[in-house]
């Protein structure tokens, strides 16, 4: 096995919607990466999207795992449990495609910003 030099998100947050986007990404198939990307290209949030951003390879090694079945969701359960504990306003429709408000958030930051957080 081959050692690969991974950049890593430097917050939870980031690594959650980067989890959460790569497990759409595995169900729904290419082609939903492709219109996520194209909706999102102005938020700095999806940048992972693009090939020449830092946490691409991250990206693409946590959806690689997931495809192979190597990968539990599991900081997205921990997040949905405590979500659903403590709201009583859900706005999960029921049919398995909830996506959290904050992967929709038009928020720019920087690389810079990231890592004084």
């Amino acid at each position: 096995m081959y050692k690969t030099s991974l950049w890593q998100p430097a917050t939870i947050k980031t690594h959650n919607i980067i989890e959460r986007t790569a497990s759409f990404v595995c169900q729904q198939g290419a082609q939903f990466e492709i219109v996520l990307k194209a909706k999102q290209a102005g938020n700095s949030q999806f940048d992972f999207l693009r090939f020449d951003h830092y946490l691409n390879p991250y990206y693409k090694h946590i959806l690689r795992a997931m495809k192979e079945g190597r990968y539990n969701l599991v900081s997205s359960n921990k997040q949905e449990q405590s979500q659903e504990s403590n709201s009583e306003d859900s706005d999960d429709d029921g049919d398995g495609s909830y996506l959290h408000p904050s992967l929709f958030a038009p928020k720019k930051c920087s690389r810079l910003e990231e890592l004084t957080k």
